[in-house]
């Protein structure tokens, strides 16, 4: 699954629960997910995994409280916020999606 078919599909669950999730938005609350305070910093650090059997890649290590916080944070309504928080959350585990550090590629290129 790419980035933008996740960005998508988040985008789309929030449609079906009411809420109108811009793009942008939604890129901030999937970093947040991972403990990044912005796309920009977990682009810039991370690749997104996707794995059937959840082998590669760290899990999110957010819970929907702190994706909430930055759902606030990103203006979105108070009352939305907890619901956007778990629906993220869910969507990005229901995926298997994972986070592999760039770095860790850069030392097996170069073991190799």
């Amino acid at each position: 699954m790419t980035v933008s078919n996740i960005v998508h599909l988040i985008r789309e669950q929030a449609k079906v629960a009411g809420f109108a999730l811009k793009s942008t938005h939604t890129y901030e609350l999937l970093a947040s997910t991972f403990g990044q305070s912005t796309w920009a910093s977990f682009s810039t650090q991370y690749w997104l995994t996707d794995s059937p059997d959840g082998a590669v890649g760290e899990r999110p290590e957010s819970t929907p409280t702190l994706v909430a916080a930055r759902a606030l944070q990103l203006g979105l309504e108070h009352g939305s916020a907890p619901q956007l928080g778990s629906l993220v959350l869910s969507a990005v585990q229901a995926a298997r999606l994972g986070k592999v550090e760039k770095a860790a590629f850069d030392r097996l290129r170069l073991a190799g």
